[in-house]
Formats: structure tokens, C-alpha cells, sequence
């Protein structure tokens, strides 16, 4: 909570983590400052160029803490993606908390010579 993540003043803004290994993620806690979302998708990617998958769609958000359970996806990178503001401003977290267990998947990494 010492530090805060603000982004632009435009509803298309994200955050992202990378969690350094693939994970099974079940629950994603998010605290929000006073400039919150209130529309927002959590996605996430195993790969560093892979396509994002939808692990929750947030149409009603309020602000204060959302604590999002009952998550089922897996991913090495998880994101916040901004739809829509809920203040004129950007948005704006204390915390960004993913929890899960590392994942049974396997990326095989291609090697080139």
C-alpha cells in the first residue's frame, strides 16, 4: 500500500503482472484508489506474445476492493484491462494480487540457431 499504479486518462488502460512461472489462477484482489474501473476484464497469457483470455468481466465495479473467487484459467502473465472509468480520471490501484498454484502446463520454448 506505499505504492499506487495511475494510468492515462483513457478508458483502454491496463496493468499486467508477470508471475514468472504459469499458474492455475482461482482468485485475482484488487484495491482500488478513488479513480476506479467500472467496467474492467482480468486476462491473462502464458506466453509473452500469446493471446489474452477473459478470466473475469467486470461490468459493475464500484470501487474499494474487489475480490474476484471462483476464477479458472491459467497464465504466466495476468492483466487488468480498463473498458470503462468510473471517474474522469484514469485508474488507479493500491494492490494487484493474483493467487493460484503453479500450473501443470507446459510451454516448450523454440530455440532457433
Amino acid at each position: 500500500m506505499d505504492t499506487r499504479f495511475s494510468s492515462g486518462f483513457s478508458d483502454a488502460e491496463w496493468i499486467q503482472v508477470d508471475l514468472g512461472q504459469v499458474v492455475d489462477i482461482s482468485r485475482v484482489v484488487l484495491k482500488w484508489e478513488a479513480a476506479f474501473g467500472a467496467e474492467y476484464q482480468i486476462q491473462a497469457r502464458e506466453t509473452q506474445t500469446g493471446t489474452w483470455r477473459v478470466l473475469a468481466n467486470i461490468t459493475n465495479g464500484d470501487g474499494g476492493t474487489d475480490d474476484l473467487t471462483g476464477l479458472s484459467g491459467t497464465g504466466r502473465y495476468v492483466r487488468m484491462f480498463g473498458v470503462r472509468r468510473g471517474t474522469p480520471w484514469g485508474y488507479s490501484l493500491w494492490e494487484f494480487e493474483v493467487y493460484g498454484t503453479p500450473s501443470t502446463v507446459r510451454i516448450q520454448a523454440l530455440r532457433t540457431s
